[in-house]
């Protein structure tokens, strides 16, 4: 994912096109799903392991993949500390919730 700003800026410039075109649209969503897919699976396994409580992973997935992105825009609009260290943290207190 992006790690500055500007390319963070790149990256939606291209998701506008993605939004607009149909084509596109339909690689952009593929991906989407994807994403969402892994996170569930993820998830799923996490639960299986003890290591999250027994919960709905599919509204979690959903949910990781909104803070995931969520958190990208707000740091680059703030742009302090690290990106990875946003992630973390934000991903870190959602799921402390299912813990």
């Amino acid at each position: 994912f992006a790690t500055t700003p500007e390319a963070l800026a790149n990256h939606l410039a291209l998701f506008e096109i993605d939004l607009r075109e149909p084509d596109f649209h339909r690689l952009a969503l593929d991906h989407a799903e994807g994403m969402r897919a892994q996170i569930h699976s993820i998830l799923d396994a996490a639960v299986a392991a003890g290591e999250l409580e027994r919960c709905d992973t599919a509204r979690l997935a959903r949910a990781v993949q909104v803070t995931f992105n969520g958190t990208l825009l707000t740091w680059a609009v703030h742009r302090e500390g690290a990106v990875q260290a946003w992630v973390a943290d934000d991903l870190d207190y959602l799921l402390s919730r299912a813990r």
